[in-house]
């Protein structure tokens, strides 16, 4: 018995300590939660920031693109617009039919990019990566994102530089038909 009695306060002060590191280890996970936090919402929000750039980059581009491309097309059909006029349509006409052509073009392409990036895009990319080094590679794919606003802000762009791409059309003369082709 006396050395039941002597054991019992050791194994309390054991179970004691024990629950204090427990303690103190919760403390501390929860103090480290704490501390992470932050760091990761700052992480988050500039990786957020760094998207939007690079989203604000590509219609930038997506639109410059389409702009140079419509001006490209108005003045190589500038004989064929003049054409028109000189028969009567109006450019505002000539316009509507042109960014008819243009808006199903656009809407054809956005689908090829997101049909080819969906089938193509990861592993075209993943032999590219490998090839510098890296392991493995997976696309992380919000649907959302890839097939509602990526096209749509594609779109947007593209209709965006159509407008002023084909505004150019009015100022084509129904008379330069009749004057010489160079």
């Amino acid at each position: 018995m006396c050395c039941k009695i002597a054991k019992e306060p050791l194994l309390d002060r054991l179970s004691d300590a024990v629950m204090a590191l427990n303690l103190d280890s919760d403390l501390a996970h929860e103090i480290m939660e704490q501390v992470h936090k932050p760091q990761n919402a700052l992480m988050h929000q500039k990786m957020q920031e760094r998207l939007a750039a690079g989203a604000g980059m590509a219609v930038s581009v997506i639109f410059w693109v389409t702009f140079l491309l419509v001006k490209l097309w108005v003045e190589k059909d500038r004989y064929e617009i003049s054409l028109k006029r000189a028969l009567g349509f109006t450019a505002m006409e000539i316009k509507r039919t042109y960014f008819a052509k243009f808006t199903v073009i656009t809407i054809l392409a956005a689908l090829a990019g997101i049909v080819s990036g969906h089938y193509l895009g990861q592993s075209l990319l993943g032999i590219i990566l490998r090839s510098m080094g890296a392991a493995g590679f997976r696309f992380l794919i919000s649907g959302k994102i890839v097939y509602a606003a990526i096209p749509f802000l594609v779109f947007i762009a593209a209709i965006g530089a159509m407008l002023p791409g084909i505004g150019g059309i009015g100022k084509i003369k129904p008379y330069e038909c009749c004057t010489e082709r160079e």
